[in-house]
C-alpha cells in the first residue's frame, strides 16, 4: 500500500511541478508576510521587520 502512494505521489510531483512550486512559494510567502506582521508588531519599523523575516525564512526559500 505505501508503495504505491509513493508511486502516485512521485507521478504527480513530475507532471505537476509547476503547480507544486507555485503552491509552495504561496505557502513561504504566507508565512513570511505573517512573520513581517509579528515583527511589526513587537515594535520594529516595517523595514526592520521584513528584513529580519526574510533572513529568517531565506534557507526555506533556497530550498524550492
Amino acid at each position: 500500500m505505501v508503495w504505491s502512494r509513493r508511486f502516485w505521489l512521485r507521478l504527480q510531483i513530475l507532471f505537476r511541478r509547476d503547480r507544486i512550486s507555485q503552491r509552495l512559494d504561496d505557502e513561504i510567502q504566507f508565512h513570511l508576510d505573517q512573520q513581517i506582521a509579528e515583527n511589526v508588531a513587537a515594535g520594529m519599523s516595517r523595514e526592520q521587520a521584513r528584513y529580519a523575516a526574510m533572513r529568517f525564512w531565506q534557507p526555506y526559500r533556497t530550498l524550492r
